[in-house]
This record gives C-alpha cells, structure tokens and sequence, in this order.
C-alpha cells in the first residue's frame, strides 16, 4: 500500500514537472511570431517613411513649378509696366517738345506808345502783335491790317513803327482819293495817332 502510494506521488510529480522541450519549442513559436510581426511592422513602417519622404519631394517639385510660373507672371507684369513708362515718357517729352514749338509760337502783345523819332504823338498805345514766322519774327498791327517782319523782336516793332508812319503819310496825302479800306485804315490810325508838327 505504501508502494502504491509512492508510485502514485511519483506519477504525480512526474505529471507536474515540466516538458522542458514542449517549452522551448513553444517559445521559439512565439519568438519567431513575434520577430515575424516586427519584421512585418518594420517593412510597413519603412515603405510608409519612404511614401512619405516620396510626397514632400512630389509637393517641392509642384511648388517649384508654381514658383516658376509666377515669377514669370511677374516678369512679364514688370516688362508690360516698364514698356507703359516707356509710352508715358516719350509722351511726356513729345508733349514737351509741343508745349514748347507753341511757347516759341505763341504771339507776344507789345503795345505801341511813342512814335519817335518822327513827329507824331499816340494818342493811345497801339496794340502791335509779335509772332515768330520761321527764322524771323513779324510784327502786326492787326486794327490798321498793317505787319511787317523783322531778324528781331524788336526789329520787327521798329519797323513796324516806321511804316505804320509811312502809311499814315500816303494815305493822309491821298485822302480824297481813297477807297473803303485804305479810308478804314486811315481812321484806324489817326484814332491812334496824330501828327504834331513838319518833321
């Protein structure tokens, strides 16, 4: 009974004990699954750094393009505005040139108020006319329709002055002979003017 006993507790214990190869066997199982899983997660993780290292370099090259495009559009806008300058400019100085043909053009009014050396007196200024015409200037006294020219402003008032006296003379001497216009321009003067005695 008692050797029973014995082999049954030795069964016992030999029940318990434990299957040191089963063991080891189910560990190298779980190690190989386990390193099989990290492997796995390890090339997952790699292609999804290698996708995502990708798409960066993917975004750089459409930003690049974007960038290129609108420094072109810049350029072309800085071309289009520096061509406008251009215009502006060359209107500007063609206005210039305009401004300044019709300052060199514009007639200058010079009233007339003596008559001397010759013996006349003016009764009021006479409004004498100064224009420059080509390389000379003309000098007119529109009222009386009587100009004349002259290498001068003042030469031509000079010589105006001179034959504004002539006239007077011819047409005073020939009064009773004289038709509409010469009798118009005769009034004309000698509102403006009168003789004061024999030169």
């Amino acid at each position: 009974m008692s050797h029973a006993r014995n082999r049954i507790g030795g069964l016992c214990r030999a029940e318990a004990q434990p299957n040191w190869t089963d063991a080891a066997s189910m560990s190298l199982r779980m190690a190989q699954g386990f390193w099989g899983c990290s492997l796995a997660h390890e090339e997952t993780a790699s292609e999804a750094e290698a996708l995502r290292l990708r798409q960066p370099q993917e975004g750089w090259a459409e930003s690049l393009r974007q960038g290129i495009e609108r420094l072109v559009e810049l350029l072309d806008a800085r071309r289009r505005e520096s061509s406008r300058v251009d215009r502006l400019e060359q209107e500007v100085q063609e206005l210039r040139k305009g401004l300044a043909a019709l300052t060199e053009s514009r007639p200058v009014p010079v009233p007339m108020t003596t008559l001397a050396p010759e013996p006349f007196e003016v009764r009021r200024p006479i409004p004498v006319v100064v224009r420059p015409a080509g390389e000379e200037y003309v000098a007119t006294f529109f009222d009386a329709n009587i100009s004349m020219s002259g290498d001068t402003e003042e030469e031509a008032v000079s010589n105006l002055r001179e034959l504004i006296v002539d006239v007077f003379d011819e047409l005073e001497a020939d009064e009773g002979n004289l038709g509409p216009e010469p009798a118009r321009q005769l009034a004309v003067l000698r509102a403006f003017m009168e003789r004061t005695g024999i030169a």
